[in-house]
């Protein structure tokens, strides 16, 4: 048994270690983080995407005809080439954005509302436990 819940320290009853043991901490603090990403990603969402590619490439023959340079003559054996492309995608909705982002901050408040409940209910059961044993305690020593 505890030293604390010996003791009778009512300290120990606050559910501390409890809350972050019990599957339903866990639970409520997992739906938190999940919702903090969704409200980055809502954030995201506002800004543009961005992508740039760099290519290069080079090649050669030694037994391609040099000489052949005629008007129309493409020489795809010897070549040397670095391609850049810069590509951006940007959703201007910004009306649909703003909402998405005040709902994604609404379920964030939501989810932690959840998470204090479930910690206050995890403390009420230990606190509940607490005075199960402490009574049972004081019935072992009336028996005794």
């Amino acid at each position: 048994m505890d030293r604390r819940l010996a003791a009778g320290d009512p300290e120990a009853a606050e559910g501390g270690e409890a809350a972050g043991e019990r599957p339903e901490a866990l639970l409520a603090s997992g739906a938190v983080e999940a919702r903090k990403a969704a409200e980055r990603l809502a954030r995201a969402n506002v800004l543009a995407d961005i992508g740039l590619i760099v290519s290069a490439g080079v090649g050669y023959s030694s037994t391609a005809d040099p000489s052949m340079r005629a008007l129309y003559y493409y020489d795809r054996y010897n070549y040397s080439r670095i391609v850049a492309a810069l590509g951006m995608n940007w959703s201007l909705d910004f009306h649909n954005h703003a909402f998405k982002l005040k709902k994604a901050r609404a379920e964030r408040r939501a989810a932690e509302h959840d998470r204090e409940a479930a910690l206050l209910l995890l403390g009420l059961e230990v606190d509940k436990a607490y005075r199960e044993l402490l009574q049972a305690q004081r019935a072992i020593e009336l028996t005794a």
